[in-house]
């Protein structure tokens, strides 16, 4: 006899937002702001998971999945396609009022020019990975237009020693 699947308890969208509530002060600030957007309960906790720390973290299939999937399930009687949730989470994430209570998620949780400008430094002056190295490089001259958009450009490399040597080419 073929054992009964557990019924897998999906906690309200009330529960949710009263347990983040108490776990986290910035919390308040967060339905007040999702409040100033006009987002709707299953719109903020979209946006919350899609900006959390955890494993769903950018992954709009996957945050739209956790909100709308319940639901979806009690009315389908089915779980919901992967690429349901990819096509309505791109909808979601293109909507104004959603993004921008992301981007201000992201903020408040230390995503802003401060934190960006120094992991662009922190690549500007590694010295292991030179790919990333030259993006960041390239990134940095676009954001300070030190460079023309769809312009002719010229690289000029310097080459010495051992490193010319390698390459065949003779040393600057």
């Amino acid at each position: 006899m073929p054992r009964k699947k557990k019924k897998q308890e999906v906690a309200t969208i009330e529960e949710i937002v009263e347990a983040a509530e108490l776990a986290n002060p910035l919390d308040a600030k967060i339905l007040e702001r999702a409040e100033h957007y006009g987002l709707n309960q299953k719109q903020m906790l979209f946006a919350v998971y899609y900006a959390s720390l955890d494993e769903v973290f950018g992954n709009g299939a996957q945050c739209y999945l956790r909100v709308y999937g319940p639901e979806y399930l009690a009315l389908n009687k089915k779980v919901m396609p992967y690429m349901t949730a990819c096509v309505n989470a791109s909808r979601l994430l293109s909507e104004a009022k959603v993004s921008q209570f992301i981007n201000e998620l992201l903020e408040m949780r230390g995503l802003n020019d401060t934190f960006v400008d120094k992991q662009l430094e922190f690549l500007v002056t590694q010295h292991a990975d030179f790919k990333s190295k030259l993006g960041a490089i390239r990134e940095y001259n676009n954001l300070k237009k030190r460079t023309e958009q769809g312009g002719n450009k010229t690289l000029v490399l310097v080459v010495s020693g051992e490193t010319a040597n390698r390459y065949g080419v003779s040393p600057t």
